[in-house]
């Protein structure tokens, strides 16, 4: 993929979104490209992963660890393909992965390091402000979400017939 076409699919992002193409230029040319084989782990869950990655190319599977069994098979959450951002808060804030990323084709990523990201906010602090609107709307959507789930379970009727 050209450094044109892989600006277009980080623009289609919602974090990045709003951010100038010349700044995500400036992101894509300095980010490493990684290519992971087939059934190979991008990264794992507890990991400190240090990145965000780009799926460029190819199909991935979601994992996350099964609650209450260590050592047991993770479970399939989601499928990533072409446009598919994985490890914000790793890209960010540097927080260590909370689920594990397997290929399930030949997988092209690009990976945005957290340092880089840290230079490019720093350069541009206008990316960073962009990125920060992005992730608060977000949590604002996430935080609705959770009102109206509480909304619900504070309707429901108890079990038990009182």
């Amino acid at each position: 993929m050209s450094v044109r076409s892989d600006i277009e699919l980080l623009r289609q992002v919602p974090l990045f979104a709003d951010v100038d193409p010349v700044q995500l230029q400036v992101l894509v040319f300095s980010s490493e490209r990684v290519d992971v084989g087939p059934d190979d782990i991008l990264f794992a869950a507890g990991s400190v992963v240090g990145a965000g990655h780009l799926v460029l190319k190819g199909q991935g599977a979601v994992l996350k660890p099964k609650v209450g069994e260590e050592g047991g098979e993770p479970e399939q959450v989601a499928l990533v393909e072409a446009g598919a951002f994985l490890g914000e808060l790793a890209m960010i804030a540097n927080l260590p992965a909370s689920v594990t990323v397997r290929a399930n084709t030949q997988l092209k990523v690009l990976r945005i390091g957290h340092e880089l990201f840290l230079r490019v906010c720093s350069e541009f602090p206008e990316v960073g402000a962009k990125v920060l609107q992005a992730l608060t709307h977000r949590l604002d959507t996430s935080l609705e979400d959770l009102r109206q789930v509480q909304a619900h379970f504070d309707r429901a009727r108890p079990l038990g017939g009182t």
